[in-house]
C-alpha cells in the first residue's frame, strides 16, 4: 500500500498526484477533469469547467534578425479586485510559437467557472529569448523577467462567457515598467491584439428526464373530521441494502377529468444523474401520500419502477396498481390495491447547461429593494445601518449591493437595474412599500448608479415602517412575467436587504409561491443584530413553501445573515452558488422557448 498526496491549488490547476518520495507525474486531461468534477461536487458548487484558447495578431517584433517567439502567461484573481494588492495566481502558460507575429497557440488553459466570484483574468504575452533549441521546451521553468514583454490585457471570465460567440478580441497594452528600446513600436503605438475564445468542457453526459404522473381510483383517505386528503408523490432511489434516499417530491395534485378519484400532476424536470445516478435500470420507489391540513399525511400505496420501465409504461399507457402499505387495509372488493398510478410522460433529453444558456443570449436582470424602516435608526447617527461615512467606509447596505451587484452586472447587456426602497415616509405622512430610488426612472445605470441613488435617497426620506416584502416581490414578479410573455430569454434576480423581521409573512409566502412559476430568484440579506430565525422559513431548501393549499413550484429564495459572514467572497458564495441551478431548472421547465443555435427553430 502507498500513500497519495493531492496538490490542489485554489482553482484546481494544475492537478497532480504523487507517491511519497516520488517525483510529480501529471495526470492526463480526462483524469484532470474527473478530479475537478469530484472536488467541485464535494464542495457543493455547480460543476462547470471552461477551456480558453488564444490567438494574436500584429505582435511587436522584438528580435533583430527574426520575428518574435511569443508565449502567453495566464493569471487569475478571484479576490476582491477593487482592493489594492489583490492576489494573482498563475494558472497556465501556452507553448512557444517560433518566429510568428500572428500566432495561434495550440495549448489551451482550463479553469473552473464560478458564477458567484468575479474572476478577473490577465493575459501577458512574452517574446521568449532564453529557451535554446534542443531543450525540453518546458515553459514552466522560464524566468519571465528574462523575456521581452509584448503586452497584456485583462477581462472578467463573466464577460467571456456572455460574449457573442464566446470570443473577445482585446488590444494589448503596455506596462509602464517595461522598456521598448530598439523596437519599431513602443508604448505609444499599437501592440497588437489578443483573441480569447472560451468554451465549456463537458464533465459528464448531461441528460434530463421529464416525468409526469396520473392517478385514479385512489383511496379516499378519510380523516375522522376533515374528509379526504389531496395526493402527492415522493420518489426515492433504492440501494442494494434496501435503504432509500428521497430524490424529489411533487406538488399537490389537481383534480383531473373524470371526478374526484382522478388526479393529475404537472411535469417534473430533473437530471438523470440526480434521479438514478444515470442508471436507467436502477429501481425507484414511488410513494403516493394523502395530504391533510389538520392531521398526518397518509400513505396510500407505492410501486417500484425503474426509468426504463416508466418509459415503457408511458409508451403503452399502462397503469400500475399501488400496493397498500398494510395488508389489513383492504378495499370493499378485498384487494390490497390503493389505486392505480400511470406515468403519462417519461422523456429523456440532453440538458442544456447554464453556460450554454448564456451563449444563447440568456440575460440576468438584477433588481434591488432596500429597507428604509425606522429600526435602521436615523441615517445621521453613526450607529445607523444607513450611515453614509464621510471617509467612504461602507455601511452594510452598500457592502451588500456592491458584493452581489459586481458579480451579476456582467450578465445584463444594458446594465440598467431597477432599484426600489420600501418602508419610508415620502412626505405628507404617506408610507410607501415600493418606491423608486431614482425619482426620474425606475432603473439606474450599473452598480455605481444603485449606490449613488441609494446615498441620495437616504437623506431624502423619513424612515418609517412596517417591514413589508410582498409589494416589492409583486413588482419584481410583474417584470419577470413581462419578460416571459414577450418570449425574452431573461431571468430576474431580486436582492432584498433588510434589518428586521418582516410583518407580512403570510402575504410574502403567497407572493413567493406565485413568483416560483416565473423566471425569478429572490436573494435576501439580513443586516444588523436582529433575530432572523423566522426568515429561514422562506429559504425552503428542505421543503417547498406552502400557503392556503398552494405549493411553490420550486425553491427560489436564498437567505443570508450578514453578521455570520466573514468576507465578501463568502457573502457572494452563500447567496449566488445556487443561482445557476435555479436558472437552468426554470429554463428547462418548458415554459420558455429556447432558440436552437444555427437555426430558426425553438426548443420547448
Amino acid at each position: 500500500m502507498w500513500w497519495c498526496l493531492v496538490d490542489l491549488c485554489e482553482i484546481c490547476w494544475p492537478f497532480r498526484i504523487r507517491r511519497l518520495g516520488d517525483t510529480y507525474q501529471s495526470l492526463n486531461a480526462q483524469e484532470q477533469l474527473e478530479a475537478v468534477q469530484f472536488m467541485m461536487k464535494q464542495s457543493g458548487e455547480e460543476c462547470a469547467v471552461v477551456r480558453i484558447s488564444l490567438s494574436a495578431r500584429n505582435l511587436l517584433g522584438m528580435d533583430l534578425f527574426s520575428k518574435s517567439d511569443p508565449m502567453v502567461v495566464v493569471e487569475l484573481c478571484e479576490a476582491n479586485t477593487d482592493a489594492p494588492g489583490s492576489a494573482w495566481s498563475e494558472i497556465g502558460r501556452t507553448e512557444i510559437v517560433s518566429n510568428n507575429l500572428n500566432p495561434i497557440w495550440v495549448k489551451s488553459i482550463t479553469l473552473n467557472y464560478r458564477f458567484h466570484v468575479a474572476q478577473l483574468i490577465r493575459f501577458s504575452v512574452y517574446d521568449v529569448d532564453t529557451l535554446s533549441w534542443g531543450s525540453s521546451n518546458d515553459v514552466s521553468t522560464l524566468q519571465l523577467e528574462d523575456q521581452d514583454f509584448l503586452g497584456a490585457t485583462e477581462c472578467y471570465l463573466a464577460e467571456l462567457v456572455r460574449a457573442n460567440g464566446q470570443a473577445v478580441t482585446r488590444e494589448l497594452r503596455a506596462s509602464p515598467q517595461k522598456s521598448y528600446a530598439g523596437t519599431n513600436r513602443g508604448p505609444q503605438g499599437r501592440m497588437g491584439t489578443l483573441t480569447i475564445l472560451v468554451e465549456e468542457v463537458p464533465l459528464e453526459r448531461r441528460e434530463t428526464v421529464i416525468l409526469q404522473f396520473h392517478a385514479r381510483d385512489l383511496d379516499k383517505m378519510n380523516s375522522f373530521l376533515f374528509g379526504k386528503g389531496t395526493p402527492y408523490l415522493k420518489v426515492s432511489k433504492l440501494f442494494e441494502d434496501g435503504s432509500a434516499a428521497p430524490v424529489f417530491q411533487t406538488p399537490l395534485a389537481v383534480v383531473g377529468q373524470g371526478g374526484n378519484l382522478v388526479w393529475d400532476w404537472d411535469p417534473t424536470v430533473l437530471s438523470l444523474q440526480d434521479l438514478c445516478n444515470g442508471d436507467r435500470e436502477r429501481p425507484l420507489r414511488i410513494e403516493c401520500f394523502g395530504y391533510h391540513i389538520f392531521s398526518h399525511d397518509t400513505l396510500i400505496g407505492s410501486i417500484v419502477r425503474s426509468v426504463k420501465e416508466l418509459a415503457e409504461d408511458a409508451q403503452l399507457s399502462r397503469a400500475i396498481p399501488l400496493r397498500s402499505p398494510s395488508p389489513q387495509r383492504k378495499r370493499p372488493d378485498d384487494s390490497e390495491v390503493g389505486g392505480k398510478l400511470s406515468c403519462k410522460q417519461c422523456r429523456l433529453t440532453q440538458s442544456i447547461s447554464f453556460l450554454q444558456y448564456l451563449s444563447m443570449g440568456c440575460e440576468i436582470s438584477f433588481q434591488v429593494a432596500i429597507d428604509f424602516t425606522a429600526s435602521n435608526r436615523h441615517p445621521s447617527k453613526m450607529n445607523s445601518l444607513h450611515y453614509i461615512h464621510p471617509q467612504g467606509w461602507e455601511n452594510p447596505y452598500q457592502r451588500a449591493i456592491r458584493t452581489v451587484g459586481r458579480v451579476i452586472e456582467f450578465y445584463d447587456t444594458d446594465r440598467l437595474f431597477p432599484a426600489w426602497g420600501f418602508g419610508a415616509n415620502l412626505g405628507a405622512g404617506v408610507v410607501s412599500h415600493c418606491f423608486n430610488l431614482n425619482p426620474l426612472n425606475s432603473e439606474v445605470a450599473g452598480v455605481d448608479g444603485i449606490l449613488e441613488a441609494y446615498s441620495r435617497m437616504v437623506h431624502s426620506v423619513s424612515l418609517a415602517g412596517p417591514t413589508l416584502f410582498a409589494p416589492v416581490i409583486a413588482k419584481s414578479s410583474e417584470i419577470a412575467e413581462a419578460h416571459l410573455k414577450a418570449g425574452q430569454l431573461k431571468y430576474s434576480v431580486l436582492l432584498i436587504i433588510t434589518d428586521g423581521i418582516i410583518n407580512d409573512m403570510e402575504s410574502t409566502i403567497h407572493a413567493i409561491i406565485q413568483a416560483s412559476r416565473l423566471p425569478l430568484s429572490i436573494l435576501i440579506i439580513g443586516v444588523g443584530p436582529a433575530d432572523f430565525s423566522a426568515m429561514e422559513a422562506l429559504d425552503s431548501d428542505k421543503k417547498l413553501l406552502t400557503c392556503c393549499g398552494q405549493q411553490a413550484e420550486r425553491d427560489i429564495v436564498q437567505f443570508v445573515e450578514m453578521q455570520n459572514i466573514t468576507s465578501d467572497n463568502q457573502l457572494a458564495r452563500e447567496l449566488l452558488a445556487e443561482l445557476p441551478g435555479q436558472v437552468v431548472r426554470f429554463m428547462s421547465s418548458g415554459l420558455v422557448r429556447i432558440p436552437v443555435p444555427g437555426s430558426s427553430l425553438y426548443r420547448t
